[in-house]
């Protein structure tokens, strides 16, 4: 791989500002008009007509990787494919949702760590316009028509006010509480937490 190809792919997600990740499981997408650097995981390449980059082991591609990762290595390809973004640049994830759990957990995690270190927007589509997003502690405001979720890897204060059938005084919950779960919103909505946390949204109704 040469490295003018990799700095390529850097200075597309810099002068667009958004870059969208395809991994092995992306079935069916079809990528969006709009312009956005595309960085292909492993067997994601097999889901595009085209992409910037592509990067992983192998394991679930014919294709070359442009950077090849050892099949030995302690990180998954997400992980890798992660740390060659750019900061600052707005992240879309497909093609990492379902399947194998322990695979479904792991993703979750470097999520986790890599936007506590980062700090960068980052969504995860899933199917049937189920999306999972992923914030930073403080306040945040959203607008919902269905059911979301919010869940945490992290012991923390939450706080949920607005057009939503539960709303939560201030209250100290446990990782992965299910008094989180499971919710509907009607329009808008604040989220107050002490922690980073995921959101998941279902279908719109």
């Amino acid at each position: 791989m040469s490295e003018s190809k990799l700095e390529s792919f850097q200075n597309k997600c810099r002068q667009i500002g958004e870059v969208i990740v395809v991994g092995p499981l992306a079935q069916g997408f079809i990528l969006p008009t709009t312009p956005m650097a595309v960085l292909a995981v492993d067997g994601g390449t097999h889901h595009l007509p085209y992409y910037d980059l592509s990067i992983g082991d192998g394991d679930s591609a014919s294709h070359e990787m442009d950077i090849k990762a050892s099949i030995h290595k302690d990180q998954n390809d997400l992980a890798l494919a992660l740390e060659v973004i750019p900061p600052s640049i707005k992240v879309t994830l497909v093609g990492f949702w379902g399947q194998r759990l322990d695979h479904q957990l792991t993703v979750l995690g470097e999520i986790a760590l890599w936007n506590k270190e980062r700090g960068q927007p980052l969504t995860m589509l899933g199917p049937f316009e189920e999306r999972l997003e992923f914030h930073r502690e403080g306040t945040h405001q959203f607008t919902h028509q269905g059911l979301f979720s919010l869940l945490s890897l992290y012991e923390g204060e939450f706080r949920l006010a607005g057009v939503i059938d539960y709303p939560l005084s201030k209250k100290r919950l446990p990782p992965l509480s299910s008094q989180l779960l499971s919710n509907q919103a009607r329009g808008s909505f604040e989220v107050d937490s002490s922690v980073s946390f995921f959101i998941y949204f279902g279908a719109r109704s």
